[in-house]
Formats: C-alpha cells, sequence, structure tokens
C-alpha cells in the first residue's frame, strides 16, 4: 500500500513540476519561431468575407436589452447561437439559416462525422466545405458533442486551414471548447505559426492535462531553449506509461544539434511534423502514407522533405484543394534536373514517370518557346497524370500552358485532350474554341466528325456547347460512333442516366437500342439502408417546403412521383430551401470516397436528380461531368 501511495506521490509531483515548469517559459518562445527555416511557398488566401456574410445570429429580445450604464455587459449575450456562425449565408455560396430544419441533431451529427473527406472530388469537395461553413440555425434535439467542433474538425480534413481559423474567430474567446482550442492549436502547427500555437497550449495548463496538451508544452519549451523543462515533462509521460519514443527522438535531435534518421514517421500529428521541422530531420516516404489533406498540404511546404516527397503531397493535397495551384506551380520548379534530362525531357520523363516526370515537364513547358513543343509537353505530362491518377492537380498546373495555345489545324490531333482538360475545368471559352477548330474540321474530315459525335454529350452536360440541339440526335450519333467499342452498353448505360438524372429525357428507342447483360456483377457500394434514407429525406423535404410555393407551382406540387428521388417539382424553391442539409449529406455518403468516378449509374441518379431538386443544378451537372470523363467520355 505504501508503495503505491509514494508511486502515485511521485507522479503528482512530477505532473506539478511540469505545469510549475511551463509558467516560467519566457514570452520569448514567441520570438523563437524565426530560428525555424522556412522557405515556404507563399500560399494565396481565399478572398476575404464580407462582414456582413459572418455575422453572428441575432440575440433574443431578452439579450438585446441594453443597461443604462455605458458598458456592455458580457453576461447579456447568452442569447447568442455560438453554434450557428458560419462564412457563408445564402448570397455566399451557403446553404440557407434553415438547412437543418426538421433534422434532429442527433441525425446531423451522425451524418457529418461519416463524411468522407479523403475523396478527390472537387464537386464533392466543394459541397462540403460550404455545408461546413454555411451559417445555419443548430439543428434540434440534444447532441452528443459540440456540432461547431466538429465542423471544424471535418474543415480540417479537408486541408482548409485558412477558413478553420476564420470561422474559430467567429467565436468570441470565452466561448471556445476545449476541442475548438486544440483544433485551432493544430491548424498554428501545421501553417508553422508556432507563436500562436504556443499562447493556446499555455492557455491550457492545469494540474491534470490530456497527453496532447503535454506534447505541445514540450514543443513550446524547445522552441523557447528551455531544454531542461522539455525533458521533465518527457520523464513524466514516460512515468505515466505514456509512448513517447518519437518525441523524445525528436526533441534529443534539437538539443543535441546532431541529426537523426527516422525510420518510419506514418501518420505523424501536427506536433511531430513541426517538431521534426525545428530538429531539421529528413522525412521518411513513409510519411505519404496519411490520408489527411491538411498534413500533406504541410508536407508539401516542408524544407525538411525531398524534392519528391514534396511534389507528391503537393500534388495529392491540391486534389483535395487543400493547396494554392500557384504553390505546387513552385515545387515543380523547384526540382532540380541535370543537362541531359532538360535536353531530352520527354525520354526521361517517361523513365522517371511519376512526380519527377511531371516536375521536368512541367519546367520545359514553362521555357518551351515553339508553339507545337510546347503542346506535346503538355500532351505528355497530361497523359501521365491520367494513368497514375493525378490529372485533375497537373491540369490545373498546367492551365496556363493551355490558355496560351492557340488552335490550329496541325493542332487537330491536340483536340480531344484539350477539350477533356477544358471540360474538367469547367472553362466554356476554352471548350468552345476547341469545339470550334474541331467542327470546323469535321466538314471535311470524317476522322474529325467522330470526334466531335463523341465529345458533345460532354458539352451538353455541362450547357456549353449545342445545347439547344435535339438531346436524341446527339446521343444517337454518340452511340453510332463508339456501339462497336468494348463496354459501350456499360458507357451508354452510364451517360444515359446521367442525362435522364438531369431531368433530360432519352428516347426509348435510345434505351432499346442494346440488349444489356443479364449477368449479376458484383459491385461495391453504399448501404443500401442509405437509399431509403435518402427517399425519406426528399419525401419530408417536400411535405416541408410545398406549403412556401406561389399556388400556380401547387398542381405541379401534387402531382410530382413521391418514389422518383427526382422531385423535379422541387425545382421552383429555387435556393431557398428549408432542411435540404440532410438532402446534401446522404448525397455525399451515397458517393462515398471514390466519388462520382466509381459510384454505379443507379446511384449517380439518385444523387444527381436529388441534388438537382433542391436547387443545386450547378454541383448536379459538376458531378455528372466527373462520372462521364472517369469513364474516358
Amino acid at each position: 500500500m505504501f508503495k503505491i501511495e509514494k508511486c502515485n506521490s511521485t507522479k503528482l509531483a512530477l505532473r506539478w513540476l511540469f505545469v510549475l515548469g511551463f509558467f516560467a517559459i519566457s514570452i520569448d518562445v514567441y520570438a523563437q519561431d524565426s530560428q525555424v527555416p522556412n522557405s515556404t511557398p507563399k500560399i494565396l488566401e481565399p478572398k476575404v468575407v464580407d462582414e456582413n456574410l459572418t455575422r453572428q445570429p441575432k440575440i433574443n429580445s431578452t439579450a438585446q436589452k441594453r443597461s443604462n450604464n455605458t458598458s456592455v455587459q458580457v453576461d447579456q449575450l447568452t442569447g447568442i447561437d455560438i453554434e450557428a456562425v458560419g462564412l457563408l449565408d445564402i448570397n455566399e455560396g451557403g446553404f440557407g439559416f434553415h438547412m437543418w430544419k426538421g433534422v434532429e441533431r442527433a441525425t446531423v451529427e451522425s451524418l457529418l462525422s461519416n463524411l468522407p473527406t479523403n475523396t478527390d472530388s472537387f464537386a464533392m469537395q466543394n459541397l462540403m466545405r460550404r455545408l461546413l461553413l454555411s451559417r445555419a440555425k443548430t439543428p434540434a434535439g440534444k447532441g452528443g458533442s459540440s456540432l461547431l467542433a466538429l465542423r471544424a474538425k471535418l474543415l480540417l480534413a479537408l486541408g482548409n486551414t485558412s477558413e478553420v481559423q476564420k470561422l474559430i474567430d467567429l467565436i468570441p474567446s470565452g466561448k471556445r471548447e476545449k476541442e475548438i482550442s486544440r483544433i485551432e492549436a493544430d491548424t498554428r502547427f501545421l501553417v508553422h505559426d508556432s507563436a500562436r500555437a504556443c499562447e493556446i497550449a499555455f492557455g491550457q495548463i492545469e494540474a491534470k492535462m490530456e497527453l496532447y496538451w503535454q506534447n505541445a508544452l514540450i514543443f513550446c519549451q524547445i522552441l523557447s531553449g528551455d531544454t531542461s523543462k522539455a525533458s521533465l515533462g518527457i520523464s513524466l509521460m514516460r512515468e505515466l506509461g505514456h509512448d513517447v519514443s518519437l518525441i523524445n527522438q525528436l526533441v534529443d535531435s534539437v538539443i543535441s544539434k546532431e541529426a537523426i534518421v527516422l525510420e518510419s514517421f506514418s501518420n505523424p500529428t501536427p506536433i511531430e511534423l513541426a517538431l521534426a521541422r525545428i530538429a531539421q530531420t529528413k522525412l521518411p516516404e513513409d510519411v505519404l502514407s496519411t490520408s489527411n489533406s491538411a498534413i500533406l498540404r504541410a508536407i508539401a511546404v516542408s524544407p525538411n522533405a525531398e524534392p519528391m516527397l514534396r511534389i507528391d503531397a503537393a500534388e495529392r493535397a491540391r486534389a483535395s484543394n487543400a493547396l494554392d495551384v500557384d504553390v505546387l506551380r513552385q515545387i515543380y520548379t523547384s526540382a532540380e534536373f541535370n543537362a541531359d534530362e532538360r535536353q531530352y525531357p520527354l525520354t526521361y520523363a517517361l523513365e522517371k514517370e511519376g512526380v519527377l516526370g511531371r516536375a521536368l515537364l512541367f519546367q520545359t513547358a514553362l521555357s518551351q518557346k515553339a508553339a507545337l513543343a510546347k503542346v506535346e509537353t503538355i500532351a505528355k505530362a497530361l497523359d501521365l497524370a491520367r494513368r497514375e491518377g493525378r490529372y485533375l492537380s497537373v491540369v490545373f498546373a498546367f492551365r496556363p500552358f493551355l490558355d496560351s495555345v492557340s488552335p490550329s489545324s496541325e493542332m487537330l490531333w491536340f483536340a480531344p485532350e484539350a477539350l477533356r482538360a477544358y471540360l474538367s475545368l469547367r472553362d466554356p471559352n476554352g471548350v468552345n474554341t476547341w469545339f470550334s477548330i474541331l467542327r470546323a474540321s469535321a466538314l471535311f474530315h470524317e476522322d474529325s466528325n467522330d470526334l466531335l459525335r463523341r465529345i458533345r454529350p460532354l458539352g451538353r452536360l455541362i450547357k456549353v456547347d449545342d445545347f439547344n440541339q435535339n438531346l436524341g440526335e446527339i446521343l444517337s450519333d454518340w452511340w453510332q460512333s463508339i456501339a462497336p467499342e468494348n463496354h459501350a452498353t456499360q458507357r451508354a448505360t452510364l451517360i444515359f442516366s446521367l442525362f435522364e438524372a438531369l431531368g433530360e429525357k432519352v428516347p426509348n428507342s435510345l434505351w432499346a437500342s442494346f440488349i444489356p447483360s443479364t449477368e449479376f456483377t458484383a459491385q461495391p457500394g453504399p448501404h443500401p439502408a442509405l437509399e431509403f434514407r435518402l427517399l425519406a429525406a426528399m419525401k419530408r423535404l417536400y411535405d416541408l417546403n410545398k406549403n412556401t410555393t406561389n399556388v400556380s407551382n401547387q398542381n405541379s406540387l401534387k402531382s410530382s412521383n413521391l418514389n422518383d428521388n427526382g422531385k423535379r417539382a422541387l425545382d421552383t424553391f429555387g435556393s431557398t430551401f428549408m432542411g435540404r442539409g440532410e438532402v446534401i449529406l446522404l448525397c455525399l455518403l451515397l458517393l462515398g470516397e471514390g466519388g462520382p468516378s466509381q459510384a454505379t449509374p443507379g446511384i449517380l441518379y439518385k444523387v444527381i436528380s436529388s441534388l438537382k431538386a433542391v436547387g443545386l443544378e450547378f454541383e448536379a451537372r459538376s458531378i455528372a461531368l466527373e462520372a462521364a470523363l472517369a469513364k474516358g467520355f
């Protein structure tokens, strides 16, 4: 008994020594950040959101009453709904203040917790970002956790560090929960703002601290040069049974100023990455095993990562929209190549393949003066990127080169690649420019005419070409071109389903023009319960909104087929929908991390028709386009 008490007393004494020791840290810790090597490229910040769009929800009538005293009483602001804050209102891309109307809070928390944040679908990332940033009344009912903290955590997982900070800045300092403070600290560690991260950590000092804050304080002590207190903190954590081997290695490296070799650094935390940075420890290859976009972004701009790792992380971070494309371009240009590689870039790019091959091609395109040679370089880079699943990131990076190309008859061979690129970028001007030259050539060359027939449905999907032409004619010409090819019926099923989901009727004769296989194939997909939940959510949404429409639209609402997920009659509500947050969440979960490129035609039909029905036609068409492009249309 005595031994146990003695052990507990020792642990308690160590803990208090560690805590009290931190109080002695000088404010110099906030100046020490300048000692960290900083070769981070300049990152372009998103546009500043209008203050009028980030205002707090209205204070209730009781809270609005002011005392005759001129000082403001903070106690009177109890009516503020902190969890309703957001950066986006309906005019800025948000989904409306009443997007959770009719949905229980527990349901919202459950669905949000399963968001597929690791998807590389830009359309899905856009929906998730806007959903999480929307200023919206907190859903009714009891919840198990902070909804605001959950939103911030998910935004950070998406890599939106700047917007995470802006969201947290809307919360009065006295109202910030510990989880919010931890998310902000992680954000600061990831963008190398150690001063603010340590300020937050200092505010969390208490006798019984979580392991996270103990690690944070050790980092701050090391940064301030107080190595003895950092060593004491490590001893305390070891005494309490925590595994501190990695932290201990990094701290020893900083203290001894001797480089260490990490054999493994998989799934690092923001604090561990920050420690590795000040220790100038080279990051091993398995650091890229993480799927967290914010971590990938931090690796991309880390001076202690090899060029290949930085480029790889940058492409993946860009694919999830966590990294500005200008940063990716700067990282491409920072890679070093010898004279032979620069003289024969196409040859060496094939040998290298991967990220270094694309960096070499980027630098070549940057310095290339001859138009035809530049186009060949672009084509090779996009082809390699498509084969390795990095297409969209590379398209964004190479866009200035694409824009500099003047289409001509001698570049007709490049038209399919250029059209695919501009379709992926949703750039109608670029699409129409290349469509024009293709149409002109189609008058005299059958090959061009065949290519035009194959491409036109994609232009129709996003309303950039021949939208008024009869859809039946477009699809009939397309089917005649691709019918002899392998998997033609699967492609036809997909493209016809996409148009049907968007409310454009495909002629029955076209559906009857091919005989689909009667064999059943096992395809992975979402849980069937999600489909029924989406159907129920659409029914609830219909009932919730039907009384808000004008009289002239009521007949169409009454006659809408409630078993049809499309609910095309609901289009009359436009962007004023109440309660559509649940529908958006369910659509995202149905697509999953695989996104539109891996979804079945049936799932795509349900998702696209539902999004269009709740006033999100642009987003629905973006998902349709991603699905079509993934199948090689």
